[in-house]
């Protein structure tokens, strides 16, 4: 009777993703559900319950499936196993399949903290690639909700959201709250305070106290938005800076949306924003629906002039915010207005912007018509002044037709000069 051949040893599996260097220009993201909420396929065994291998034999077994069939299946689940680990998901699956095999390649929980606070606090305000390139960090960090602050705060940061605010006490609670709650926990919130005069300082020491990754800063006087705006600037350390308005809120997956979208387009891309949601108070704290704001996605400089609405939320790449020089106050008004179609004036001309296709901002919309009216003149001078220096600064070759638009003025069209 003729001796039966040895089994071959199972191959190795791929290594974790932390040991090995990411494919350059390409970061390690971990796999997530498609639009219909199915789980990416991973290894066709483990999925079965984390009993491996000896699962599947016993279910080939009962089958009455031959020993060729079963190793056939193996050869499968281990192709498919280094297909997802050399794209995304490659992390999490080294984890259960280490833990089901049994063989000490699952790295414990305090070694993976380590690897992150290992990370020196200076080299978080650098682009993230160099991170994923040398397969030192991931890219999310998933709140599971079970984290508390201290260990949130020991992650490296990879976004500032910073809130500008001047006596907006009635409104701020929500916005942080929506930043409190993300989908990721790897983020910094900022709040510069333009000289408030209400209970706001009180309110936002409040959270501080709370979470360490909440800081504070107020200033002594009223400078301005664009003046509170540089100001947050010199004190973000991330790579990416997300400005959320003092009375607005985010959805709770707005930060990963933003962040996935911004590493899509590679570091020519400097803005990220989506669909918003407005809303309109109404007596005590009720708020009523007003309806969903679409934005397409904006194709190019000129396209942005004549682009009408303003996006949200507005998720820089700071290395690109600093490239232009930030936010001027040397212009009508000193700042104080339209400082949003200032800087997005400033990187349309260099830069490009995505548009995330759903809704992720809200908005609250509770400016009363005599505040419209009567700074609607200061809006116009600011308009026309940013327009036609952005005109002049691409090559001066179109000319600015103007128009109202629901108050406020616009670039109807382009004349080409």
């Amino acid at each position: 009777m003729e001796a039966a051949r040895p089994r071959s040893a199972p191959r190795p599996y791929p290594a974790r993703q932390a040991d090995r260097p990411a494919a350059p220009g390409r970061h390690l993201l971990p796999a997530q559900p498609d639009d219909e909420g199915r789980q990416p396929r991973g290894h066709p065994e483990l999925d079965q319950g984390g009993d491996g291998h000896g699962a599947a034999r016993r279910v080939d077994e009962a089958r009455g499936h031959s020993g060729a069939r079963r190793e056939r299946r193996r050869r499968h689940s281990r192709a498919g196993a280094q297909r997802q680990a050399a794209g995304r998901g490659a992390d999490r699956f080294d984890r259960a399949a280490g833990a089901a095999r049994g063989d000490g390649t699952e790295r414990p929980r305090e070694g993976r903290e380590a690897v992150r606070r290992g990370q020196a606090s200076e080299e978080a305000g650098r682009h993230l690639s160099s991170f994923a390139a040398k397969g030192e960090i991931s890219l999310f960090t998933i709140n599971s909700g079970s984290e508390t602050p201290e260990s949130s705060a020991e992650r490296v940061p990879i976004v500032t959201v910073v809130i500008p605010t001047y006596n907006r006490a009635r409104f701020i609670r929500r916005g942080i709250e929506s930043v409190l709650k993300q989908t990721i926990d790897n983020w910094k919130l900022l709040i510069v305070d333009d000289g408030s005069k209400d209970k706001t300082e009180r309110i936002v020491r409040k959270y501080v106290e709370r979470d360490p990754r909440i800081r504070y800063v107020k200033q002594r006087k009223n400078r301005g938005v664009c003046y509170t705006l540089n100001h947050a600037l010199s004190l973000v350390d991330t790579p990416y800076f997300s400005q959320l308005d003092a009375d607005d809120w985010y959805e709770k997956d707005t930060l990963e949306k933003c962040l996935r979208k911004m590493e899509e387009g590679g570091p020519k891309v400097a803005v990220v924003y989506g669909n918003d949601k407005v809303w309109k108070k109404k007596r005590g704290n009720r708020l009523k629906y007003l309806g969903k704001k679409k934005k397409r996605q904006i194709r190019g400089k000129y396209d942005f002039i004549t682009f009408h609405s303003m996006i949200y939320p507005r998720f820089y790449r700071t290395e690109a915010l600093r490239k232009v020089g930030g936010w001027s106050t040397r212009v009508p008004e000193g700042g104080r207005f339209a400082e949003d179609r200032q800087i997005l004036l400033k990187l349309a001309g260099r830069y490009r912007f995505k548009a995330v296709r759903k809704a992720i901002y809200n908005r609250l919309n509770h400016e009363s018509n005599n505040s419209r009216i009567e700074n609607r003149d200061k809006y116009a001078r600011v308009t026309r002044y940013l327009y036609k220096k952005a005109l002049k600064r691409w090559g001066d070759k179109y000319k600015p037709r103007f128009v109202w638009v629901r108050g406020r003025l616009k670039v109807g069209r382009l004349i080409k000069k």
